[in-house]
């Protein structure tokens, strides 16, 4: 495996994004070996199981949990800590390593991580939300983690992000390309996944207090 960042590398610039605009960008922490270990994985479940290991995510908080694909449509594989593969164990290490880094920065309450693999096929997409509801989640910074090579700008699936202070003004347009991710806060950052023209695979953790 090739040589890693630590999360200490990162943590000024990600600190200095998130209090200036709400959200950072990045690569370099999640090393190529890694996200196409995962990737091998993830199509393993969703292929040997004909997708049962995959279910149709939904949207809403747990008062109001409801699958809808006019504003969802990616299949979804949630990660057990207790029965991850080595290559789930070091993602989760490594998400874990970084976000305790930004926790002792930031003073935030973070307490647990959870996080799923999101398989879009041709044509899905997830229309503009928050993956905080105010009040009555516990989800504080959203983690996605890109694992799609030789992705094309014609391709489409690319996460448009939101202004934190305007939410109807566009602030960036990221590719979901291999080892590329993105941290943003989940309450307040509106974001979408623009409709993928083949299937597109990433994982998404969220940090909660």
């Amino acid at each position: 495996m090739s040589k890693v960042k630590r999360p200490e590398e990162f943590g000024a610039e990600i600190v200095e994004a998130l209090q200036a605009y709400g959200w950072y960008a990045g690569a370099g922490y999640f090393e190529a070996d890694l996200c196409r270990g995962l990737k091998e994985e993830a199509l393993a479940i969703y292929t040997n199981s004909q997708g049962d290991g995959f279910y149709q995510a939904r949207v809403g908080d747990r008062f109001q949990n409801l699958k809808d694909t006019r504003v969802r449509q990616d299949q979804i594989h949630w990660l057990d800590p207790l029965q991850a593969s080595p290559w789930q164990s070091i993602y989760l290490q490594r998400s874990w390593d970084l976000m305790m880094v930004l926790k002792r920065a930031m003073f935030l309450p973070i307490n647990g991580f959870e996080s799923h693999f999101a398989m879009y096929q041709s044509g899905a997409f997830y229309k503009k939300h928050v993956d905080s509801f105010q009040g009555r989640n516990a989800r504080l910074l959203s983690l996605i983690v890109y694992l799609n090579d030789d992705w094309g700008e014609s391709d489409g699936g690319q996460l448009r992000i939101y202004r934190e202070d305007n939410p109807e003004v566009e602030a960036a347009t990221i590719q979901p390309e291999m080892g590329r991710f993105v941290i943003f806060l989940s309450e307040t950052i509106h974001h979408e996944v623009l409709p993928s023209h083949r299937p597109r695979l990433s994982l998404t953790g969220c940090e909660i207090q």
